[in-house]
């Protein structure tokens, strides 16, 4: 959708986006958007709409929960209002007059070409996997951030400002805040047509548990390859749960007439690798009918995984921030001789820059100092640009552990109550004992019996170790040499070389070239997995800013 003066935005067709209106407000929306205790989608609205004046509507939106956008027309003064989600999960851009929920509308809208590059920021998406600030690879065209909303005013110039959007004050952890939780949440989707993606892990067992004891009905799907050990764990709770598992295989045979659509698909910040597989899943789900997909990212932050490379030293005041950033956050560098002398200098300037953004998230503890960055700046990159893809084909997405409330309830559980799983596996335990007893694709099960965790920490250690290991060869080599224990195995033989020799790369990596970021002379062989899918997004993107068709248009 994109909002400006010469539209009206009710008339411009969306998938998923829909209007609401009476004499005070016009109020259009994209997602499953609700208050605690309605169900979501136009229940909600309707208590948005009754609201009595601005500064009470303002106080229904700050209670909204779910991955959403929200835009809110005061007919009287004949101004914008326009909100996400407080996790920022679904992404907003805005220039000085317009606002838009796809990039590369506002790109167009804006007629912005290739004097508007912003190579910093190209080379940023490359190295980061995206931008960890508001700035976007286009100069003049931003993102609206966590804790901002947006006010806009055709009257003025500039039409659009930035609003502050205080967090609500923390509270202390209280296990019964996270089954309110999942209370609100069902009768909030109950009545659509959901399905959970079930992996082999912990994250998306506890939400399989809990709405399942909730008698919320719902399938299951995953995407991969065929004798995955993700396959067989997911299988097997999906039985125990008596739900249908939707298994869909990741098919490469097209990928080459894909990659078009896949950038526009993408919005033209999306690394295309997961994009491809996702995407994929997703078609499949909306023709099955699904409403409403469920997804277990976040749930690190009830885990230990954002500050086990402190280990043990959980809970202390010095957190070692630059060491998070290069082992957590950018593992796999790109090595200096693949840069031009230009490229080098950039890439110092965004470390400097970068560094002293994270800087502003240090808090009292080392633990909470590293989940406020990934909550903050990793998070609205690995999964906003995923669920904002979900969006636009016309899917609601609801992801329980970052949603910003139980992001909080997190983070306010003591770092040792998170080693080795264990709020995870009391909450499977206590309520779902069957789970609790079956296997994951990590190799232990996820019981909380303390016979159970004496017999199973061998097993953990060796995890934990060979994701080190992984880290540390990433870092260094590129690559892993160590067996990805616990990771989603989705990725069909030869779907990376494909990718790194599909005409749409080859194109991609010349543009680059040509934008004095990589040496002329660098082989794609050379190049590093993971820098091969941002390489490609990013060099088709200048070439669509160069005018170039894309999918058959520019």
């Amino acid at each position: 959708m994109l909002l400006c003066p010469f539209e009206d935005p009710q008339a411009t067709p969306a998938p998923g986006l829909r209007w609401e209106a009476n004499d005070r407000y016009v109020i259009g929306w994209r997602g499953a958007l609700y208050l605690p205790g309605e169900a979501s989608g136009a229940t909600t609205i309707a208590r948005l709409l009754a609201a009595g004046d601005a500064a009470a509507l303002e106080g229904l939106i700050d209670e909204l929960q779910g991955v959403y956008c929200l835009f809110v027309l005061m007919r009287e003064q004949k101004i914008w209002r326009i909100f996400n989600d407080r996790t920022a999960l679904a992404r907003i851009y805005y220039s000085d007059n317009r606002v838009a929920t796809r990039f590369l509308d506002l790109v167009r809208a804006e007629g912005k070409g290739t004097s508007d590059t912003d190579t910093q920021r190209v080379l940023e998406f490359i190295m980061q996997g995206g931008n960890f600030g508001p700035e976007t690879p286009v100069t003049g065209l931003k993102r609206l951030r966590r804790l901002q909303s947006l006010r806009v005013d055709y009257s003025k110039q500039p039409a659009v400002t930035v609003v502050e959007r205080p967090d609500p004050p923390d509270r202390p952890f209280d296990p019964d805040d996270v089954l309110g939780y999942f209370d609100e949440l069902k009768q909030a989707i109950d009545g659509h047509h959901v399905s959970l993606d079930l992996t082999g892990g912990f994250d998306s067992r506890v939400i399989a548990c809990l709405l399942s004891q909730r008698q919320l009905q719902f399938d299951c799907g995953l995407t991969g390859i065929l004798g995955s050990s993700e396959q067989a764990a997911a299988t097997r709770v999906a039985a125990a749960l008596g739900r249908p598992l939707t298994y869909h295989v990741h098919d490469i045979e097209t990928l080459e007439d894909d990659l078009p659509r896949l950038f526009r698909d993408g919005d033209g910040l999306t690394e295309f690798p997961r994009l491809h597989r996702d995407r994929q899943l997703c078609l499949k789900r909306l023709g099955l009918g699904v409403e409403v997909m469920v997804h277990g990212g976040g749930g690190e932050f009830f885990r230990d995984n954002f500050y086990i490379q402190d280990f043990p030293r959980y809970g202390v005041p010095n957190a070692n921030i630059d060491r998070f950033y290069r082992l957590r956050l950018i593992p796999i560098t790109i090595p200096d001789e693949q840069l031009t002398p230009a490229g080098l200098d950039l890439r110092q300037t965004i470390l400097t820059e970068t560094r002293a953004r994270l800087e502003t998230c240090r808090a009292a503890t080392n633990n909470e100092t590293y989940e406020r960055i990934y909550r903050d700046f990793r998070a609205p990159e690995l999964f906003g640009t995923s669920f904002s893809n979900y969006l636009h084909l016309g899917m609601q997405v609801a992801a329980p552990f970052l949603e910003h409330r139980m992001i909080r309830l997190g983070m306010r559980i003591p770092p040792w109550e998170r080693f080795f799983t264990r709020w995870h596996r009391r909450v499977i335990t206590a309520h779902c004992p069957t789970l609790a007893a079956l296997p994951t694709n990590e190799g232990y099960t996820a019981s909380s019996r303390p016979s159970r965790l004496v017999a199973e920490l061998g097993t953990y250690a060796r995890v934990q170790a060979g994701r080190i290991g992984r880290k540390l060869t990433e870092r260094y080599l590129g690559k892993s040499l160590f067996h990805k224990v616990g990771e989603l195995e989705a990725d069909p033989p030869g779907y990376r070389d494909r990718l790194r020799h599909s005409t749409m790369f080859t194109q991609a990596f010349d543009r680059l070239k040509q934008q004095g970021i990589l040496q002329p002379d660098l082989s794609v062989e050379s190049l590093r997995n993971i820098h091969v899918g941002r390489m490609i997004t990013m060099g088709t993107l200048l070439r669509f800013l160069d005018g170039e068709e894309i999918d058959g248009r520019t």
